[in-house]
């Protein structure tokens, strides 16, 4: 994000409807070492959440958005059928973007 203007920059283009796609360049399941895999990063949506300050608004850019986008049906929605893109705790996920895995 590139500090505070990284952060500036996506607001002032959410404020003129630019659409924000949330995603990664090396897939979800990239062995990088032991401990650990690339794919979606909760410091990334962390900062997404402080541009949208609204953690349903970071959700959906991070799920349904890029599925949409990419034509991709089954992805991005939690409903019967859909492919898992978070696995959610026990905590409301909708009360802190820090509730999902």
């Amino acid at each position: 994000f590139q500090g505070s203007r990284g952060i500036e920059n996506l607001q002032s283009f959410d404020l003129l409807d630019g659409t924000i796609l949330y995603g990664t360049s090396s897939g979800s399941h990239v062995f990088v070492g032991p401990g650990s895999t690339t794919g979606i990063d909760v410091t990334e949506l962390q900062l997404l959440n402080l541009v949208f300050n609204d953690t349903v608004e970071t959700y959906r850019t991070a799920t349904i958005e890029p599925a949409e986008f990419w034509g991709f049906d089954n992805l991005g929605r939690i409903e019967v059928g859909a492919l898992p893109s978070f696995i959610l705790t026990p905590e409301n996920p909708l009360l802190s973007i820090d509730n999902i895995v």
